[in-house]
């Protein structure tokens, strides 16, 4: 949580509060913060687990989206090739 909130900082000084990669960043940030925040009330999870556990959820998450966009480019670009 510590590098996501730094290279925010760092996105906000050089791009500005509001530019999408800056923004991209805060919603990451707000995702594991909340997640974690979950885990902590719900599973009863100490902070420092907690956040471990965020974190691997949230980049399975990234991958199997990733994965999705990917098979969905690919279904699309095969649609294409066909016509």
């Amino acid at each position: 949580m510590k590098e996501l909130r730094e290279k925010l900082h760092k996105s906000i000084d050089e791009y500005g509060m509001t530019d999408e990669r800056t923004v991209a960043i805060s919603q990451e940030l707000d995702k594991l913060v909340c997640e974690a925040q979950r885990l902590i009330i719900k599973e009863r999870l100490g902070y420092l687990e907690a956040i471990e556990i965020a974190k691997e959820k949230l980049l399975s998450d990234r991958v199997g989206a990733h994965k999705s966009v990917n098979s969905d480019s690919k279904e699309i670009n095969d649609s294409i090739t066909e016509n």
